[in-house]
């Protein structure tokens, strides 16, 4: 690591830089750092194999362009190519604050339910951005996906909840994906990718898994991290987005895309964190219940939410 810092000082003019922090969190390859420099300026940035440079360089310009729309991220400042490390770096300004996952257990449930509905605003504001060439429907795409796991499944038991009533539920609801817009989506929409600072929502951070698709779709880590982490939170992103109370629409998508997840879910806790399948049995079961077996579209989180906590002062 040293070798990229004393790169960054030189290519970039940069003061000495004085202090390098680790930022051990999430599941990416990338390495996150908190870079001090000596004139007390201090910025974020991610460490990249170049191998990954090109996408690396289409989500920096994606946050350019989201700043310019006004978009509350951590401004952009720089991307660079060390070719002779074969890395990329993505520079960011460093944003105060802690992360939704680590501070929101400690807000009151109406300052979650706020940050939720500001997160909620923002995540509506991404989807404005759409892509121009469409070369495959959301439709094609996303149901080649789903099938593609559940391949992938056979080679695992599945004993913890009933699969099959998910796998139905999907079926009779595979024609919603018709016709569905494409738009930017964040694709890691949850509190850990949430900054709060003074107890309010301060900016979306992590753009590193960006796709395009149906913009619900960036509902279903609701489902699968936000509900464990603030119910209000998750209510409040709910109508943040919808402008208040949502469609019964909105919650056929919101049930289809969380049952579609199944698969993919099951398989990567295999595959890539074998060390918490407890984590991904549990979440699922959760939802499953949240859902009554896949026998309503508005989930239990939901409707138990009580609405008087939008009203406290």
């Amino acid at each position: 690591m040293e070798e990229v810092l004393r790169e960054l000082e030189q290519q970039l003019d940069w003061p000495r830089i004085v202090k390098c922090t680790l930022i051990p969190k999430g599941f990416s390859f990338d390495k996150k750092y908190k870079i001090e420099l000596e004139n007390d300026e201090r910025y974020f940035i991610k460490v990249c194999d170049m191998s990954t440079s090109e996408r690396k360089r289409e989500e920096y310009e994606y946050t350019r362009h989201f700043e310019s729309l006004g978009i509350p991220i951590p401004k952009p400042v720089h991307f660079i190519r060390l070719v002779r490390l074969n890395q990329c770096v993505q520079v960011f300004e460093w944003v105060n604050g802690e992360d939704g996952e680590d501070i929101l257990g400690k807000l009151t449930e109406k300052e979650q339910y706020l940050a939720g509905k500001r997160a909620g605003e923002v995540l509506k504001t991404i989807h404005t951005v759409k892509k121009k060439n469409v070369e495959e429907s959301w439709e094609t795409a996303r149901w080649n996906k789903y099938e593609r796991y559940l391949q992938l499944l056979v080679e695992y038991e599945v004993d913890f909840i009933d699969l099959q009533s998910v796998l139905t539920f999907v079926e009779n609801h595979k024609n919603l994906l018709r016709n569905r817009p494409t738009v930017f989506l964040h694709d890691d929409f949850h509190p850990a990718n949430i900054m709060i600072h003074h107890n309010e929502f301060r900016s979306v951070i992590d753009f590193a898994r960006f796709d395009f698709g149906d913009p619900i779709h960036d509902f279903y880590k609701t489902a699968l991290f936000t509900i464990d982490i603030s119910e209000p939170f998750a209510v409040g992103q709910v109508h943040g987005y919808c402008d208040g109370e949502p469609s019964l629409h909105f919650w056929k998508l919101y049930s289809l895309y969380t049952a579609m997840i199944f698969p993919a879910d099951i398989v990567w806790a295999h595959k890539v964190t074998p060390n918490l399948l407890d984590g991904m049995k549990g979440r699922l079961k959760r939802i499953v219940d949240d859902q009554n077996d896949f026998t309503s579209y508005i989930p239990n989180w939901y409707k138990s939410f009580n609405k008087d906590i939008i009203n406290i002062e």
